[in-house]
């Protein structure tokens, strides 16, 4: 199998014009939800940004957003859609780099391409550079009764065949990840879009005392 970064550039022209409208189907009251919880101007990192689609949602809802994504070709979409955006080449687990304390961190999909013994590490990753007090939020499909915890994803939508790696998730292990890492779940939904249900938490990461 080829890795997750080739394969998303090789799928980011077609992957994007599919999801164009993504956000306006789905995804409008939890964006709302999260922007709500922040002033004007708070810095946001939406991390595994692919092309820009949160990304252009919460700068529309007056917040300043950074995106960061390892795909070369996903980034470049969101460039292309978003001349003025902020947008970095940059793989998840490497943000520390940028040496900044979110207000608030939008992670749609990203855990859910981290194997089981790597989510620890990824959400401690995110919670250290959220500043104490900020607001996280975590969007990861849900497993289905008898669903294994994780696949490889052999796919043909636009055509040709491509494979990704999943992770899926109970809202009960995902909770427990959160508050082990002193994150406080203050808003928690699950929503469907076509066969899949998605867990949406937002937590807040607890100041240090």
């Amino acid at each position: 199998m080829e890795d997750l970064k080739t394969t998303y550039n090789r799928i980011a022209e077609d992957w994007a014009r599919e999801h164009h409208n993504y956000f306006e189907q789905w995804w409008i009251p939890i964006t709302k939800q999260f922007a709500s919880l922040f002033q004007k101007g708070n810095i946001i990192l939406d991390v595994g940004c692919g092309p820009g689609i949160f990304s252009r949602a919460l700068e529309a809802l007056g917040l300043h957003v950074v995106g960061v994504d390892f795909s070369e070709r996903m980034i470049g979409i969101a460039r292309r859609n978003s001349p003025r955006g902020n947008f970095f080449i940059m793989d998840a687990r490497s943000i520390g780099i940028m040496n900044v304390h979110f207000d608030g961190i939008f992670a749609n999909a990203l855990l859910l391409h981290f194997s089981k013994k790597e989510i620890r590490e990824m959400l401690y990753i995110l919670r250290e550079n959220l500043r104490p007090g900020g607001y996280a939020y975590f969007g990861v499909k849900e497993r289905k009764p008898g669903q294994a915890e994780e696949e490889v994803k052999h796919e043909e939508d636009y055509g040709y065949a491509y494979e990704r790696p999943f992770s899926y998730f109970s809202l009960d292990e995902l909770r427990g990840l959160l508050e082990e890492l002193r994150f406080v779940i203050v808003y928690r939904k699950f929503l469907t879009t076509g066969n899949t249900r998605w867990i949406q938490i937002i937590a807040r990461k607890e100041a240090t005392k």
